[in-house]
């Protein structure tokens, strides 16, 4: 189901010139649910995309999807130049409200605003991971 999930994705260009993430054409109805249940309650975005499609490879890649997995992945997807983090928080839809909710997780402990939305963006995708890694799951149970 992980390989199904990530073989499902494909990068395309608009017509502009720039390049996006998005599900083929005849991506399965499941998976089309989980990307749509990993955005939340947002509206479909590129940014989200890129992360479905990267997080769902990693999955596939390591054959396991723990909360573990999730966070090392999540670690390592973060970006790390504060011109990328203010183009996230600017552009996709909720992630303001991560920054807000990795704040009181930490007990609102964080040291600049460039840790406030690395954390935020951690805990973004880390969600975006277990959502995927719970649909992995629920198919293959079907199946």
């Amino acid at each position: 189901m992980a390989i199904e999930l990530a073989d499902a994705f494909e990068a395309r260009t608009r017509a502009d010139g720039t390049d996006y993430t998005c599900l083929i054409d005849d991506a399965p109805e499941w998976a089309r649910d989980a990307v749509m249940a990993a955005h939340g309650d947002a509206l479909p975005n590129d940014w989200m995309y890129s992360a479905c499609a990267d997080a769902a490879r990693d999955i596939a890649e390591r054959g396991c999807a723990d909360e573990e997995s999730a966070h090392i992945w999540a670690d390592e997807a973060v970006d790390v130049y504060h011109y990328a983090l203010a183009r996230w928080l600017a552009d996709v839809p909720g992630a303001w409200d991560a920054c807000e909710e990795a704040r009181d997780e930490c007990g609102g402990q964080v040291d600049s605003l460039n840790d406030l939305l690395r954390r935020g963006q951690f805990k973004m995708l880390a969600s975006i991971y277990q959502e995927l890694a719970l649909a992995i799951e629920l198919e293959g149970a079907e199946a």
